[in-house]
């Protein structure tokens, strides 16, 4: 989960996206988002507002499709 971790930090970072990543647990790591606008699909759940979670088990989650809510949630936030 480290490396997950560090890899996901790494890129929030790079893309400036006001996300909260939450404290691993031994079989995931949820990242919180600001997504306005957003829809709920299997993998970004609404938890209230405008904030959705993804829950990332493995490092090939980090994907285009997370990069681009991430970059959604940067861009709304300014």
């Amino acid at each position: 989960m480290e490396s997950l971790v560090a890899r996901l930090t790494s890129l929030v970072d790079e893309l400036g996206a006001p996300a909260r990543i939450e404290q691993p647990v031994p079989t995931r790591v949820d990242i919180l988002m600001t997504l306005p606008g957003a829809e709920e699909t299997e993998r970004l759940r609404h938890v209230s507002g405008d904030t959705y979670r993804v829950s990332l088990a493995h490092e090939d989650e980090i994907d285009g499709e997370l990069t681009a809510w991430l970059r959604q949630s940067s861009a709304a936030s300014r």
